[in-house]
C-alpha cells in the first residue's frame, strides 16, 4: 500500500475510533437542559449526584457520588469511588476505579488499578506502566502495560502486549487469553481460563520501511491520545469562562494574518527573553513565570485556532455549532492534516500562532488604562 493510502487508511480508522466518545461530549456539552457537570483545579472532589455527564481536569480528581453519565478526565491522579452510568474516557497519570461502570472503561495512564469491588459491566480498555485488574469485566478486555496483573474477572476473552504478565488466584477469564511477551505468564494455582492461553511473540524492532511504518502508527495512537485529553481540558475550560474564548475569537475576526503576526513574535521572542532573564540572579522570577506563562500558551493557543476554524467551517455549511462541537471539528481538522507531510507541520505552527496572537492580543485590549495624573494648583 502506497503512503498517501496509509496516510487516509490511519486518518479515516482513528476518526472512526474517536467519532463516538466526541459525538457525545459535543452534544452533551452544547445542550444546556443537560445536567453535565464541569470542574477544573488543583484539587476537585464531585461528591453530588450528577444527571448527566462530568467533565474533570486537575491535578486531583475523586468522584464520590453518583454520575449518570460518562466521566471525562484529564489530569494528574482520578480516583472514582461512585458509580458512572456511561464510559469513563480518562487520560491521567493515576487511575484507580473503586465503584461500579454501567458502560465501558478507557484508561490511560501511568498506574492504572481497577479495585476488587469494581464492576464494569461493558469492555476494558487499559493502557500504561502498570494494570492491576482486580474487579470484574462483563465483556473483554485489552491492557497494554510494561506490567500487568490480572487476579479479577473477565466475563469474555482478555488480549495483553506486555513484559510481565502475573495471574493471581482470584484470577478468571471466560474465554481464551491472548497475550504478547517475550517471557511465559506467571499463574498462581486457582486461575481458571475458560478457553486457550495464547503467547505471541511480540513484534521485532525492524529497520527501514517497516520501521518507519511502525512508528507513523505510534505516532497517530499517541496524536489520538493527546487529542482527547486536549478535548476534554477544552469543554472544561470552555464552559467555565466561555467569555474569554469570545474574547480571544474577537480579537482574530477581520485581522487573521496580523493575528499570526502576533503570534509568531511571541512564539520566538517570549523563550529568548525568558533564557535572558534566568541568566540574571535577579530576573530568574521573571524569566521562570515567562516560561509558565510561554508553556501555557503553547497549549491553549491550538485551542482558540481550533475553535476559530470550526466556527469558520460551520459559517460555509450555515450550521450554527457551539463552542465545543465547533473546536471539536477544528482540532479534527488539524489533525487530518498533521497526516501530510510538510504542511501539517506547516498548519501545526500556523495555528499555534493564531491562537497565541489572540490571547495576546485580547490580554492587551482587556489591559486597564492609566489612571490620570492630577496635579492640584496652589
Amino acid at each position: 500500500m502506497n503512503q498517501p493510502r496509509r496516510t487516509v487508511l490511519a486518518a479515516f480508522m482513528a476518526i472512526t475510533t474517536l467519532i463516538v466518545p466526541l459525538a457525545a461530549l459535543a452534544a452533551s456539552s452544547d445542550q444546556p437542559s443537560r445536567q453535565d457537570h464541569y470542574q477544573a483545579g488543583q484539587a476537585i472532589t464531585v461528591g453530588d449526584s450528577v444527571t448527566g455527564d462530568a467533565y474533570l481536569a486537575g491535578r486531583e480528581m475523586v468522584v464520590n457520588g453518583a454520575v449518570a453519565g460518562s466521566v471525562y478526565a484529564a489530569g494528574s491522579t482520578l480516583v472514582i469511588n461512585g458509580t458512572v452510568g456511561g464510559n469513563v474516557y480518562a487520560i491521567v497519570g493515576n487511575i484507580e476505579i473503586v465503584g461500579n461502570v454501567s458502560g465501558n472503561v478507557y484508561a490511560f495512564g501511568s498506574d492504572v488499578h481497577l479495585r476488587k469491588d469494581t464492576t464494569v459491566a461493558g469492555n476494558a480498555f487499559l493502557a500504561g506502566s502498570r494494570i492491576a485488574l482486580d474487579g470484574t469485566v462483563g465483556g473483554y478486555s485489552k491492557l497494554a502495560a510494561a506490567e500487568v496483573a490480572l487476579n479479577g474477572t473477565v466475563t469474555s476473552y482478555a488480549d495483553a502486549g506486555t513484559t510481565t504478565l502475573r495471574l493471581g488466584k482470584d484470577s478468571k477469564v471466560g474465554g481464551n487469553l491472548n497475550y504478547w511477551s517475550d517471557t511465559d505468564l506467571v499463574a498462581t494455582p486457582g486461575t481458571s481460563i475458560g478457553g486457550a492461553t495464547t503467547r505471541h511473540n511480540p513484534p521485532q524492532l525492524q529497520w527501514g520501511a517497516a520501521a518507519r511504518d511502525n512508528l507513523e502508527r505510534g505516532n497517530a495512537i499517541w496524536g489520538f491520545i493527546w487529542l482527547l485529553a486536549t478535548l476534554i481540558a477544552a469543554a472544561v475550560l470552555m464552559k467555565l469562562f466561555p467569555l474569554a474564548w469570545k474574547q480571544g475569537i474577537d480579537q482574530i475576526a477581520g485581522k487573521p494574518g496580523q493575528t499570526i503576526l502576533t503570534g509568531m513574535a511571541v512564539l520566538f521572542i517570549a523563550p529568548v527573553a525568558g533564557i535572558l532573564l534566568t541568566i540574571s540572579i535577579l530576573g530568574i522570577p521573571l524569566g521562570l513565570t515567562i516560561f509558565g506563562a510561554y508553556f501555557l500558551l503553547l497549549f491553549v493557543g491550538p485551542i482558540v485556532a481550533a475553535l476559530w476554524i470550526g466556527q469558520q467551517l460551520a459559517r460555509l455549511l450555515n450550521q450554527p455549532v457551539g463552542l465545543v462541537a465547533a473546536t471539536t471539528a477544528g482540532l479534527l481538522l488539524l489533525w487530518i492534516l498533521g497526516f501530510v507531510p510538510v504542511l501539517g507541520g506547516l498548519m501545526s505552527l500556523l495555528a499555534s500562532a493564531l491562537g497565541i496572537g489572540a490571547i495576546t492580543k485580547a490580554l492587551w485590549a482587556s489591559r486597564k488604562p492609566p489612571l490620570p495624573v492630577v496635579i492640584a494648583s496652589k
